[in-house]
């Protein structure tokens, strides 16, 4: 995978310490470019927070093993799949803000898990580093199967799970060691055995978190419903009115929803959603068409507003943005 980011002074960086296995650190100045860096997974980023991008990418393979650190400076709501066959553990670098997944707060002492080949959503706050382990599920389950740990069912349904504080703490500390280390690295193997104990460990001590309430399920419900409509009338203004007859609620368990699942307002999700399709619908702009066609398809009709808008967002004006190649 490689890119070129247009610009006359940011470059997406690729870096790679020693042959072999070492880790590769990836550092980008663009959400989308963040989104792709990901290997195998099919991701798209929108950014929630004002100002310009950071994000940086910091990953290693062992014996199939897929170890990850991705750290971004702006708040970003995420559509994420893992590759098919496989099974994702987040685990989040404790913040003063808490991510979701699935509008489900992530707390402290709990980590993500998620089966691939299934979508699902990470809200994620400002400042925010999460560490990934990414493994085939036959490899999961022949891991646990080998020291005669069950693994319920459950545990692919669910998307958090909860360990003892020492239990991830130890856990953070092995993939940062991992990541990091340049010189003198131990042999894949032992890395590999390594890992593999930590997986043990957060097999035999994890608990399930309780299920969705009734309540919550029919928050997201309604959210759920409002996006996928508001995805359908792009080009349109659409009111909150609107949106409450859509899903038969009131304004006030509209805004609730919202909150509850995505972190923001129904109005909020609307502006900042269609202001990052436009910036992707500009980055491959191959036809070279104007700025002011593309942002009037997404809704944007007041040129002079929808620019002071995205520079406030992105941290440039539109007519900055560049292809991506």
């Amino acid at each position: 995978m490689s890119y070129q980011y247009e610009s006359a002074q940011k470059q997406t960086k690729y870096q790679q310490w020693t042959p072999g296995s070492a880790p590769t650190v990836i550092e980008t100045f663009d959400v989308n470019q963040q989104a792709e860096s990901l290997r195998t997974w099919h991701q798209q980023y929108d950014q929630i927070s004002d100002g310009e991008f950071f994000g940086k990418l910091t990953e290693l393979t062992l014996m199939g093993v897929h170890v990850f650190k991705e750290e971004t400076e702006q708040a970003l709501q995420q559509d994420c799949e893992v590759c098919s066959d496989s099974f994702w553990l987040g685990l989040p670098v404790p913040t003063s803000s808490t991510s979701r997944v699935n509008g489900l707060e992530v707390e402290n002492n709990k980590i993500i898990c998620r089966p691939g080949g299934i979508a699902f959503e990470l809200t994620t706050p400002e400042h925010f580093e999460i560490f990934g382990i990414v493994l085939s599920q036959s490899d999961f389950h022949a891991i646990a199967d080998r020291h005669d740990i069950a693994l319920p069912k459950a545990l692919f349904d669910t998307p958090r799970i909860q360990l003892p504080p020492k239990v991830l703490q130890q856990a953070q500390y092995l993939l940062d060691h991992v990541l990091k280390s340049r010189d003198l690295r131990p042999p894949d193997h032992l890395q590999y055995d390594l890992i593999c104990l930590m997986l043990l460990d957060i097999f035999d001590q994890y608990s399930l978190v309780s299920t969705q309430t009734s309540g919550f399920k029919h928050r997201k419900k309604v959210v759920d419903q409002v996006r996928g409509y508001l995805h359908d009338n792009k080009d349109r203004p659409i009111s909150v009115t609107e949106l409450c007859e859509l899903a038969n609620v009131s304004r006030r368990t509209l805004q609730y929803s919202f909150m509850t699942v995505l972190g923001m307002s129904p109005l909020q999700y609307l502006r900042l959603s269609r202001l990052n399709a436009v910036r992707r619908a500009l980055q491959a702009n191959h036809a070279q068409r104007a700025v002011g066609e593309i942002a009037s398809e997404w809704g944007f009709w007041h040129l002079s507003q929808f620019s002071s808008d995205y520079k406030r967002l992105f941290g440039e004006c539109p007519s900055m943005t560049k292809r991506i190649q």
